[in-house]
């Protein structure tokens, strides 16, 4: 097991062959996308014997990811957990485009704004950054 960039790495070195794998398990597919692994993942996988058995996991499956389970595997199947769904009639969905110094400000504006009874806000940050700190406002 091992991340992409990690992985050849290792087979850069020679500390690492995969000439004898024989289940390659891409989990997260939708991440390494996301985080621009999907050239490395291509890399690897011209790597290992044709002859394989390959499982390829992701929450979602965007376009790029079907190219890849198109090109890197033979006869995919897909088995999807639960029913695709669209949200309830009920629920809005909102992109404000802002400058990262003014989130705090617009997201206190519209939340005054809008007098909502539940809001959930999705923010990619490590802790401590500004959806951290904004837990923290009075």
């Amino acid at each position: 097991m091992a991340t992409p960039g990690r992985l050849l790495d290792h087979m850069q070195r020679g500390t690492c062959r995969l000439d004898d794998v024989k289940y390659l398990v891409l989990d997260e597919a939708d991440r390494m996308l996301d985080m621009g692994f999907l050239p490395d993942v291509r890399r690897i996988v011209q790597k290992v014997p044709r002859e394989r058995h390959t499982c390829l996991f992701g929450a979602t499956i965007p376009p790029e990811i079907a190219t890849l389970a198109q090109w890197a595997m033979r006869n995919p199947e897909t088995v999807e957990i639960g029913a695709r769904r669209t949200p309830a009639e009920t629920v809005s969905h909102a992109i404000y485009p802002v400058a990262k110094g003014r989130r705090r400000q617009l997201l206190l504006a519209l939340l005054d704004k809008l007098k909502c009874d539940s809001v959930i806000v999705f923010c990619r940050t490590k802790p401590g950054g500004p959806c951290g700190q904004l837990a923290q406002t009075p």
